[in-house]
């Protein structure tokens, strides 16, 4: 679950925590709805992917990993410097990453866009590399 291990990552830089309060605003595939949540938060999800053997003994799988950020109205830079923040942590990217092996990531553009009630919306997509060993059944 290369999204999980994102997520494991994010959740250890203390820059990132930083900007965003603190490392509990950090989620898998949504945001919660109940307890009153508080912008800004980061969202990761995987959204598809491609998965070969390439060896005997190893598979490869190319995940696509967008990561987003929702900021509230007042937070228009902080939203963007969280955004800036998640995509250096994942550019380039090489090596383990938590529970995946031999990691190469790169990252798309961030975009950003205008949310409900003049919240503000940042996202960009990643492809992550990573091999895990192959089992037959």
């Amino acid at each position: 679950m290369i999204e999980q291990d994102v997520f494991v990552y994010f959740k250890g830089d203390a820059t990132l925590a930083s900007l965003i309060g603190d490392n509990t605003k950090i989620y898998l595939i949504t945001a919660p709805t109940e307890g009153d949540p508080k912008m800004p938060w980061v969202v990761v999800e995987q959204t598809g992917g491609t998965r070969k053997k390439i060896s005997q003994k190893k598979m490869e799988e190319t995940a696509l990993v967008r990561v987003t950020v929702d900021a509230g109205p007042d937070q228009l830079f902080t939203g963007r410097s969280i955004i800036e923040q998640c995509k250096n942590l994942l550019e380039n990217y090489r090596g383990l990453l938590d529970q995946a092996n031999d990691v190469y990531a790169e990252t798309g553009a961030i975009r950003g866009w205008a949310g409900f009630g003049n919240a503000y919306r940042y996202q960009f997509d990643s492809t992550v590399r990573f091999t895990e060993d192959y089992n037959r059944p």
